[in-house]
């Protein structure tokens, strides 16, 4: 297994895990909002960082 490979799947995990996590236990509806609109930003930033790391 290639290390760079298990470290992006690692890092991915983890994002994916605390985004889960913050999404599945809003405190009010105005930071539900809040946190979806940075999940969604979050997975973006993610997918191309992981482009880059596939890249090279």
């Amino acid at each position: 297994m290639n290390k760079a490979c298990f470290t992006a799947g690692m890092l991915t995990g983890i994002v994916i895990g605390a985004v889960t996590g913050m999404l599945a236990d809003p405190i009010k509806d105005k930071q539900s909002k809040a946190m979806k609109r940075g999940a969604s930003k979050a997975f973006r930033t993610l997918g191309s960082i992981i482009d880059t790391i596939i890249e090279k």
